[in-house]
């Protein structure tokens, strides 16, 4: 049961870091960049050296194309980091006091006595912790708006 509870709190926890992604992901409108990015792309490739007032628009437009991806790129990495780091101090001190409170043992049992995976037969808090993180990974994805990328990055080809 508490290793539910720590699981619950660890989703709780990420969840408003994902939502919020999401709604940086609505404003900028990720897909729509993506595809002007690609459509600049090919205008620079075709564009001759000649036409110098028309290539700087284009390299401008790419620069700002692409500085608008790196910008949502790297909100999305420090949300999770700061959603990580969050997660693993405030659903261990949670789990600590609701185990006080109930009167139970803090660490789940393990089962299976694996090392790294077992300690002193109860399960690792930080093994089950990156077992949680991963495991909500594709609601991350979804939620925030990453899949659109993968999607347009799939067109392409």
């Amino acid at each position: 049961m508490i290793a539910l509870v720590y699981v619950a709190l660890i989703f709780a926890i990420l969840l408003p870091y994902s939502i919020f992604v999401g709604a940086y992901e609505k404003r900028v409108n990720i897909s729509l960049v993506m595809s002007e990015l690609r459509n600049v792309s090919l205008k620079l490739s075709e564009t001759s050296p000649e036409k110098e007032k028309k290539l700087r628009l284009l390299k401008t437009r790419y620069k700002r194309l692409r500085g608008a991806l790196n910008k949502f790129m790297i909100i999305n990495m420090v949300m999770i980091w700061i959603g990580v780091f969050t997660a693993l101090v405030i659903a261990r001190s949670a789990v600590l006091y609701i185990s006080r409170w109930l009167g139970v043992n803090p660490l789940p049992p393990s089962p299976i006595d694996l090392p790294g995976i077992s300690l002193n037969g109860y399960l690792n808090d930080l093994f089950l912790f990156l077992a949680a993180v991963v495991a909500y990974q594709p609601l991350h994805t979804k939620l925030s708006g990453m899949y659109k990328m993968r999607r347009s990055e799939d067109s392409s080809y």
